[in-house]
């Protein structure tokens, strides 16, 4: 099943879910303001989409960190404890799919491409 985390109050949450839902996707809504993340799905999804990619360099969670934490996001391994306990630092919706793929961001049309390779 495909699952997607995020925070229920992100609107491009809130689009990727729409979007999901009108094309009959099933798929679990993981709140990151709910669950506890382990440090091994962390660090999978920092090998796959990396760390440019996972941390949300734009958001208000970012812009509320001291400087040490900020450069805690240069290495991997401070990128996990970072992400651990700052969950919402994470790009906001990252989804993994059927086929395990794992994608951070809505885009409607790789979202229509997920779609099809996992139909």
């Amino acid at each position: 099943m495909t699952s997607l985390f995020g925070i229920s109050n992100c609107n491009s949450v809130k689009k990727a879910r729409s979007f999901l839902s009108e094309h009959g996707v099933d798929y679990t809504f993981i709140d990151l303001k709910k669950i506890q993340l382990s440090p091994e799905q962390v660090s999978q999804w920092l090998q796959i989409v990396g760390v440019q990619n996972l941390i949300n360099r734009k958001g208000t969670s970012w812009r509320n960190l001291s400087e040490a934490e900020k450069l805690m996001a240069d290495s991997t391994g401070d990128a996990v404890t970072l992400i651990l306990h700052y969950p919402t630092l994470i790009k906001r919706p990252l989804i993994e799919w059927n086929n395990n793929d794992i994608t951070v961001g809505f885009d409607e049309t790789f979202f229509t491409e997920q779609i099809i390779k996992n139909s």
